[in-house]
């Protein structure tokens, strides 16, 4: 758990989600895919429900593969962020990333207090040895918050998304861990 004054000098604090923060989750994500164009999913395929976020999150205390972090701010969730682990054994030490934050919390550091957060929980297990993600391509604030911490672009896979019936690329982006990192 960690608590920090922003830049806009409110307090937020960051920790990992629990089962009892499903549904300001829920609630939280119905705001923030209304809001941006950067998710891969908007209210009207909104893809999660209350009880499954509870035996999702339930599912996750004890793994050591997938952490879901969230920042309150005025007991409000503003921003969510997950590392999911694959399951099969060969594919163990590779997780998928995401991240998202309330327009009215954007440039004011929680990216960055989230990937960190995220980094340094992978880094200090003992499994995962890399994270990928998807980014839209032209959200270039957030290519560079990952370029920040060490991801690199791999490619871009064309007309991934669609938008308002428009196509949308997206860029995928990885992060090694040295094994003395």
């Amino acid at each position: 758990m960690e608590t920090k004054t922003i830049r806009n000098k409110k307090t937020i604090l960051l920790r990992k989600a629990v089962p009892e923060d499903a549904k300001m989750i829920v609630d939280y994500l119905k705001k923030v895919c209304v809001e941006t164009d950067n998710l891969s999913f908007g209210l009207q395929d909104m893809p999660i429900t209350v009880e499954s976020e509870i035996e999702y999150l339930t599912a996750i205390q004890t793994s050591t593969t997938s952490v879901h972090f969230v920042v309150f701010c005025d007991d409000e969730v503003i921003a969510t962020s997950i590392i999911s682990g694959k399951s099969r054994p060969r594919m163990a030490h590779v997780a998928s990333l995401g991240i998202s934050v309330l327009r009215d919390y954007w440039h004011l550091g929680i990216g960055s207090l989230l990937m960190k957060a995220m980094i340094d929980w992978a880094k200090a297990g003992d499994v995962i040895r890399k994270i990928n993600l998807s980014v839209r391509s032209d959200n270039q604030v957030a290519v560079a918050l990952y370029r920040k911490f060490g991801f690199r672009y791999v490619g871009t896979l064309h007309d991934e998304m669609r938008v308002d019936g428009q196509s949308v690329d997206l860029d995928e982006m990885e992060l090694l861990f040295d094994d003395h990192d």
